[in-house]
């Protein structure tokens, strides 16, 4: 029997946790962030602080002996942490990646596999 957290799945890519520093460029000012999960065509971003509405930003992924990715997203919505967990952990943005770049998805293919480029 299906479980109900697999029935109710709606994404089409398996995402890879994969806890990355990144920097987040949004309404002409930049942020830090922590990756936390990441797919083919979205990323979920942990960050702190006050983020200007917007619905676009682009995203640096540091990795690997100073390589850096640089992907265009856009903001289809953010979550919130409950006040519960303020101070624990950062809100977290859900960002739709736009074109992400071949170097990308190499590494994120060879993330799932369990394998570094």
């Amino acid at each position: 029997m299906k479980r109900l957290d697999d029935a109710l799945e709606r994404r089409t890519h398996a995402r890879v946790r994969c806890p990355l520093d990144c920097s987040l460029l949004i309404g002409g000012r930049s942020h830090r962030g922590l990756l936390k999960d990441a797919s083919p065509t979205a990323l979920l971003v942990e960050t702190d602080g006050e983020l200007p509405p917007s619905r676009d930003a682009i995203v640096v992924l540091h990795h690997g002996g100073g390589r850096r990715l640089v992907l265009e997203a856009a903001i289809p919505f953010r979550r919130t942490a409950p006040r519960s967990l303020a101070g624990v952990t950062g809100d977290a943005l859900v960002l739709r990646l736009i074109d992400p770049p071949a170097a990308y998805l190499t590494w994120v293919e060879a993330e799932t596999r369990g394998a570094r480029p």
